[in-house]
């Protein structure tokens, strides 16, 4: 491939790398709060009341003022869906909207990763990752949800254990087992893409740095951003949506660039 068609392959990849940064972002703004219900009522639903709900309650407390949402408008939305049955109104739509978003994920990692076959089996694939990928992200927020709630204690058993003084704060507990977390399931996304042949130590080192990335677009977004454009004096009420969305949009970004490099596309059989 010569210098020219190597900058215009790298250019259109860039420019298609935006555009469906901007489609996810998009779709992740309308599906946050119907997601976070869903997983919500599966964790009060499937497990264990003792477990089920303190999973849910430390879920919409905890992500909810990242967001700027009402934690409470939440909650109560939650307990009219899990009181009219799975088969509500509220749950259909928090699940479409879940699928959309994770089918717009799939789509796009496939085609910036050079999966071009558009085919039924392709189609079908495509379909089955992302109900998947549903199902692995809802239970990474429980999971996330698990360590908040484990942080404190697991940290005064440290400390009263022959590893005492090598223990680690339980914000430093937390942040650790979250980024684990994080990381496993960026790597299960990435392996999820039907034909991109993701795996080995390209998956793992792809999915490290997709994770570093979330993070340091998380604290960009929410500590940067704000003392820079002064959103709240620009934007009033509108400031925490607005930073949401460009947290979503790195995120996107960050999500898409690594899973270009995460594997190598398999022609179609």
């Amino acid at each position: 491939m010569s210098r020219t068609s190597y900058a215009v392959d790298r250019f259109v990849k860039l420019s298609g790398t935006g555009s469906y940064a901007a489609e996810m972002a998009f779709y992740f703004a309308l599906s946050l709060v119907p997601f976070l219900g869903l997983t919500a009522v599966a964790a009060v639903t499937g497990l264990p009341s003792d477990l089920g709900a303190p999973l849910a309650n430390t879920l919409i407390k905890v992500f909810a003022p990242e967001a700027g949402l009402d934690a409470a408008a939440i909650s109560a939305w939650v307990r009219s869906i899990h009181s009219s049955g799975w088969l509500a109104a509220g749950m259909l739509l928090a699940a479409y909207s879940a699928f959309r978003f994770m089918s717009t994920c799939v789509r796009a990692l496939a085609s910036l990763g050079g999966v071009e076959p558009r085919d039924l089996r392709h189609r079908l694939q495509s379909a089955a990752s992302a109900a998947f990928l549903v199902v692995v992200w809802m239970v990474v927020l429980l999971l996330l949800s698990f360590v908040i709630l484990i942080a404190n204690p697991l940290e005064e058993t440290l400390e009263e254990s022959i590893l005492g003084r090598f223990a680690m704060t339980a914000a430093t507990l937390s942040r650790v087992m979250a980024g684990v977390v994080l990381l496993v399931a960026i790597a299960m996304t990435y392996r999820a893409i039907p034909r991109l042949q993701a795996r080995g130590w390209r998956l793992w080192t792809m999915a490290a740095l997709a994770t570093v990335g979330w993070v340091a677009a998380g604290w960009a977004v929410t500590r940067a951003l704000p003392s820079l454009w002064q959103a709240e004096a620009l934007y009033g009420a509108l400031a925490s949506f607005v930073l949401f969305l460009l947290w979503s949009y790195a995120n996107a970004w960050v999500l898409l660039v690594c899973g270009q490099l995460a594997g190598r596309p398999t022609a179609a059989r």
